[in-house]
C-alpha cells in the first residue's frame, strides 16, 4: 500500500510517499529522539530524520498544533509521549486546545495526556479553549474533570469565557460546576467582568444563575419569606410516635 506521511515542521509540510507491502506498519514502527534529532524508522529504513526546532517542539506537538490526526495517531502508536512540552511549558494538548482541534484533543486525552498541564504563563488547556471560544474542545476537556477553579495565572476558565463573551462556553462551564461567584486575582467575578466588557447576554445569564443559586441556598438554609421552613408533624396513630419532616420551599 502507499502511506503518505506528512509532518508540519516550522510551518512547512514535508511529505514522503513510501511503498509498504505489509499492512502492519504501526506494529513495527520505531520512534526515537537523540542528539536533538527525531528519527522514525520502519524496519531498517529511515522514514523521517529532522532536527528539533529551537523551542523544542516535538513532531507530536507540531502535528497537534496543525490538526493532523493521522500523523498524530502514527506518532502515538510509535511511542511518542503525549505530554512532552515545548520550552514554554505548552503541551500538545495545550496547543491543540488553543487551536480548536477537538479531534486531536480527544485523541491525546485517550492516550493519557494530563488535562491540567500549565504553560509558563499559568494557563491550562481549558482556559485557552474558553478564551478562544472553542466549545467543542471545552466539551472534550470537561469529560476529564479539569480544574474549574483559579489556576496559576489567577483566573479561571469561566473568567476567560466571560471576558470574551463566549456565552455557550459560559453555560458549559456553569453546568459542569464552575463557581459563578468566584473572584479572580483582581477581586472580580465573571459576572462583573461580563458587565465591564458589556456582554449583555453573558451578564444576564450569570446574573440569573447567581440569583437562582442564592434562592436555592436560602431555601435550604432557612432564608426569609418562609423559605426553608421546617414543619414537624407527629405521626398520630403510628407506633412509636414517628414524625414526618416537611420542608417548604
Amino acid at each position: 500500500m502507499i502511506l503518505v506521511l506528512g509532518i508540519f515542521w516550522n510551518g512547512l509540510i514535508t511529505e514522503q510517499q513510501l511503498r509498504i507491502k505489509r499492512s502492519s506498519i504501526l506494529s513495527t514502527l520505531k520512534y526515537q529522539i537523540f542528539n536533538n534529532k527525531i528519527v522514525i524508522e520502519y524496519q531498517s529504513f529511515t522514514i523521517i530524520h529532522l532536527s528539533l526546532s529551537q523551542d523544542r517542539a516535538t513532531p507530536l506537538f507540531i502535528a497537534a498544533q496543525n490538526g493532523h490526526n493521522a500523523v498524530l495517531k502514527l506518532l502515538l502508536a510509535a511511542g511518542a509521549q503525549p505530554d512532552t512540552p515545548r520550552n514554554d511549558g505548552a503541551t500538545p494538548l495545550w496547543i491543540a486546545s488553543q487551536m480548536g482541534h477537538d479531534h486531536i484533543v480527544k485523541m491525546l486525552l485517550l492516550h493519557g495526556a494530563y488535562v491540567d498541564a500549565v504553560r509558563c504563563d499559568g494557563a491550562t488547556a481549558l482556559f485557552k479553549a474558553a478564551h478562544k471560544g472553542h466549545s467543542s474542545v471545552v466539551h472534550e476537556l470537561l469529560k476529564y474533570r479539569p480544574n474549574l477553579g483559579l489556576i496559576p495565572n489567577g483566573e479561571s476558565a469561566l473568567h476567560a469565557a466571560a471576558l470574551f463573551g463566549h456565552l455557550p462556553i459560559v453555560k458549559q462551564l456553569v453546568a459542569a460546576g464552575a463557581d459563578v461567584s468566584l473572584k479572580n486575582q483582581e477581586g472580580m467575578t465573571p459576572l462583573q467582568i461580563a458587565r465591564q466588557q458589556k456582554y449583555h447576554s453573558v451578564y444576564q445569564y450569570l446574573k440569573d444563575r447567581e440569583h437562582y443559586l442564592r434562592h436555592q441556598s436560602a431555601a435550604v438554609g432557612g432564608g426569609g419569606g418562609g423559605k426553608g421552613m421546617v414543619t414537624v408533624m407527629s405521626g398520630a396513630g403510628t407506633t412509636g410516635g414517628s414524625s414526618v419532616v416537611a420542608i417548604k420551599s
